[in-house]
C-alpha cells in the first residue's frame, strides 16, 4: 500500500479495499468514495451518503446483499386534501409569485380556509329524549334539520361551545373517519372534509407538505396510472449493492451541483421552490410528475419509514429510480460499472476455497 493510501484504507473492510483498489467497482476510486460509519459532520452512514459540497461515502451495508419491494405512488397529482381527525384545515397552498423557471402557478381551489372547518357542520345532537338543551355560543348555531334541533359549528366550521356549556343530556355528533367513529368536541370541526382541491393543471400545490393532521385523498384511478406509480423492486448481490450505492449518491451530488450552478447563474432568484435540492425546472410532467411545490411528491418518507425523507423526498425518489434504471454496465464507460472478474475479495465472485 502506498503511503498516501493509508488514510483511505485504514480500518476499512476487506471488500472496500479490493473493490476500490482493484477497480471492481470503478466509481469508488473515480469519484473518491471513502468508507465511513459516520461523516465528519456526524451523520450516520449505512449504505452511502453524500455530504455537500463534495464528500462521498459508502458504509458497512454497501457490501451486503439487499432486496427491496416497494411501490412509490404520486400523492399530489389528481388528489385532494381533506381535514384530519381535528376537522380543521391546517394547510396552505404555495403563494403565487414569479419565480425562476416555474412551469406553472398555483391554482388550487381553497374550499375551506386555513384554520377553519366545514361551515355549519352538525356538532351537538339531542340525547335519548330527542330534546336539545344546549344553547349555541358564540357563533355556533341552533338550527332544525328534518324536524330535529341541533347545534352546528357556524360559519367558522369549529365548535366553540366548551364542555361546561354543553348540557350533559345532549351528545356530541359522531362522524366516521378513517374507518372508525370520531366524536366532535371543543375546538374541532368535521373530519375528512375536502379542504383544498387541485385546479385545472391537476396538481395539489400545498406549501411543501400537508399541515397538522390533514390527509391527502387519492383518486381510485391513480392506481392504474403508470405515470404516477413506480416500482422499486429488486434483489441485488453485495457487489451490485455497492455499485448502485455509488449511483445513488452520485445522483444526490448531481442534484446539489445543478442547484448550486443555477443559483450562481441566477443570483437572488429562488431556483428550488420546495427546497428539496431538485431544481424547479426539473420537476413537472416530463419528470415523473414531480410537484415543484411539494418536497416529497411520492411520500418516500412513509413508504421507506424514514421521516428525514420528508425534507428531500423528491431527490431521494430520483435516486431510488436511478437504482432501478441501473443494469450491470460491464464493459460500458458509465457510472455503476463493475468488474466481477476482478473480484478477489473474501466471499467475492472470484473467491475460491481450497
Amino acid at each position: 500500500m502506498l503511503q498516501g493510501e493509508q488514510d483511505i484504507y485504514a480500518n476499512t473492510p476487506n471488500w472496500f479495499y479490493y473493490w476500490r483498489k482493484g477497480g471492481v467497482v470503478s466509481d469508488l476510486e473515480t469519484y473518491d468514495f471513502r468508507f465511513a460509519t459516520s461523516t465528519p459532520q456526524g451523520h450516520e452512514v449505512r449504505y452511502g451518503r453524500f455530504e455537500p459540497p463534495s464528500g462521498l461515502y459508502v458504509g458497512p451495508l454497501a457490501g451486503s446483499p439487499q432486496t427491496v419491494n416497494h411501490t412509490f405512488q404520486n400523492k399530489y397529482y389528481n388528489t385532494k386534501l381533506t381535514t384530519g381527525e381535528n376537522g380543521i384545515n391546517d394547510s396552505l397552498i404555495f403563494p403565487a409569485q414569479n419565480y425562476w423557471n416555474v412551469p406553472r402557478q398555483p391554482d388550487d381551489a381553497i374550499l375551506i380556509p386555513k384554520d377553519y372547518g366545514e361551515p355549519h357542520a352538525v356538532a351537538i345532537v339531542p340525547g335519548d329524549d330527542g330534546i336539545l338543551y344546549t344553547q349555541p355560543w358564540p357563533d355556533d348555531q341552533r338550527i332544525q334539520i328534518d324536524g330535529v334541533w341541533v347545534i352546528t359549528t357556524g360559519a367558522d366550521g369549529i365548535l366553540n361551545i366548551s364542555d361546561w356549556a354543553k348540557d350533559p343530556r345532549d351528545r356530541y355528533m359522531k362522524y366516521v373517519y378513517d374507518g372508525r367513529e370520531v366524536e366532535m368536541g371543543l375546538g374541532r370541526g368535521r373530519p375528512g372534509t375536502i379542504a383544498i382541491a387541485p385546479g385545472i393543471d391537476g396538481w395539489l400545490d400545498l406549501y411543501w407538505y400537508p399541515g397538522g393532521d390533514d390527509q391527502v385523498m387519492e383518486d381510485a384511478n391513480n392506481l392504474q396510472d403508470l405515470r404516477l406509480n413506480h416500482s422499486y423492486v429488486a434483489s441485488w448481490d453485495a457487489l451490485e449493492v455497492c455499485a448502485i450505492t455509488c449511483v445513488h449518491e452520485l445522483e444526490h451530488k448531481r442534484h446539489h451541483d445543478d442547484r448550486t450552478a443555477a443559483q450562481q447563474a441566477h443570483p437572488g432568484m429562488i431556483v428550488d421552490l420546495d427546497d428539496d435540492t431538485v431544481i424547479t425546472i426539473n420537476e413537472g410532467e416530463d419528470h415523473y410528475f414531480l410537484n415543484c411545490y411539494i418536497r416529497d411528491t411520492y411520500d418516500v418518507a412513509s413508504e421507506l419509514g424514514n421521516p428525514d425523507y420528508s425534507y428531500y423526498g423528491d431527490s431521494e425518489f430520483l435516486c431510488r429510480m436511478s437504482e432501478m434504471n441501473y443494469s450491470d454496465p460491464n464493459g460500458l464507460v458509465t457510472e455503476g460499472k463493475i468488474g466481477p472478474q476482478q473480484d478477489w475479495s473474501k466471499g467475492g465472485r472470484q473467491w475460491r476455497k481450497y
